[in-house]
């Protein structure tokens, strides 16, 4: 019986494959393995430089994938924001443990005023479990233990709430979740303090849109204020 671990097995199975030049098969099984939640970090790094080393030999449907993942780490850098906001929809689909450095660095140093961008690149790093530490507006934070803003209490009390107080007009709540969700992207990593209060504050802004006699509270007109952002 072997005493070789999980990672020790893969690894010598990967080095038999290099010497027979499998590209394509190192390039899928590593892939494979790198999508899973956690790796300890010497055999993730093996994984990592190995993929650095092969993927010009990779032909075929596996190619792709990396051009595509270095297109939008291209478009990612471009300090353009509409090239920043393609890079991250095309980054959904990649497995961003190759970049994850890369991504810690951009979110860290995107000035404020690209804060959605930062929080919509955090939230992909927290779908994939991605465990890093990431100053983000000076709060330390990892996305795999942090996990998604969605998740927080009052973020799912403000949503309950909406629900309730829209739930004769559907077309006026997705207004008002597409409000709520911008909200939580321009003021990221802060959340409501009160769900239901701020759930009230969001529909009497919506409501505001349609109806003029509505009057808004200072707090309201604040928050109306951040949306226009």
């Amino acid at each position: 019986m072997s005493n070789k671990n999980y990672y020790e097995e893969k690894i010598d199975e990967i080095k038999e494959l290099l010497s027979d030049s499998n590209f394509k098969k190192i390039y899928q099984l590593i892939n494979e393995e790198l999508k899973m939640p956690y790796i300890p970090e010497k055999y993730e790094k093996y994984f990592l430089d190995t993929i650095n080393q092969i993927k010009h030999h990779v032909v075929g449907d596996d190619s792709h994938v990396s051009v595509s993942r270095h297109v939008a780490m291209e478009y990612l850098l471009s300090e353009d924001f509409n090239q920043e906001s393609i890079a991250l929809e095309l980054l959904r689909d990649h497995n961003l443990r190759y970049e994850k450095e890369l991504l810690k660095n951009r979110i860290e140093t995107w000035p404020a005023e690209k804060n959605i961008l930062k929080a919509f690149l955090f939230e992909l790093l927290v779908e994939q479990e991605i465990s890093i530490d990431i100053n983000f507006n000076g709060i330390l934070m990892n996305p795999a233990k942090n996990g998604s803003i969605l998740e927080n209490k009052e973020v799912k009390k403000t949503l309950q709430a909406m629900e309730k107080y829209f739930e004769k007009n559907p077309s006026t709540l997705n207004m008002a979740l597409d409000e709520f969700q911008r909200f939580l992207l321009i003021t990221y990593p802060a959340v409501p303090e009160d769900g239901d209060a701020f759930a009230f504050d969001i529909s009497q802004i919506i409501k505001s849109m349609f109806d003029e006699k509505i009057g808004l509270t200072e707090r309201q007109n604040k928050i109306k204020e951040i949306l226009k952002q």
